[in-house]
């Protein structure tokens, strides 16, 4: 059974990953928020979809970068396409760290985002 792990550290993330993430294994019906949230309190932010991002993509471009908040390349052909999917072959992908490319206007159902929807309080 794989282990998330924060980047820098030898400790679980969050959990087992059947507790965390929405792969292909999961038995969900499509509702959200069945897995346990991660440190913000967000549920369901691994797995389910691969998100795309407002990086674009350079292959060595992450080994270069500051650690902290790195701002990407200026330009680029393909964009970022970072986290697994509940279509991902291997549960290595499913971690925020796996990164992956696509061409803008790429269409296919394991690439997509997240919207966050919070009650008013």
């Amino acid at each position: 059974m794989g282990v998330c792990r924060q980047r820098g550290t030898t400790s679980a993330r969050y959990g087992p990953l059947p507790d965390i993430a929405v792969a292909a294994d999961s038995q969900t019906d499509g509702t959200v928020g069945l897995k346990l949230p991660n440190a913000f309190g967000l549920h369901d932010m691994l797995g389910s979809v691969a998100e795309w991002t407002a990086d674009w993509y350079v292959a060595d471009y992450y080994r270069q970068s500051p650690v902290v908040d790195p701002k990407g390349p200026d330009a680029g052909d393909k964009l970022v396409v970072r986290g697994g999917s509940a279509w991902s072959r291997r549960t290595s992908l499913l971690r925020v760290s796996a990164l992956d490319q696509a061409a803008p206007g790429y269409v296919h159902v394991s690439v997509g985002f997240r919207c966050v929807w919070m009650p008013d309080r």
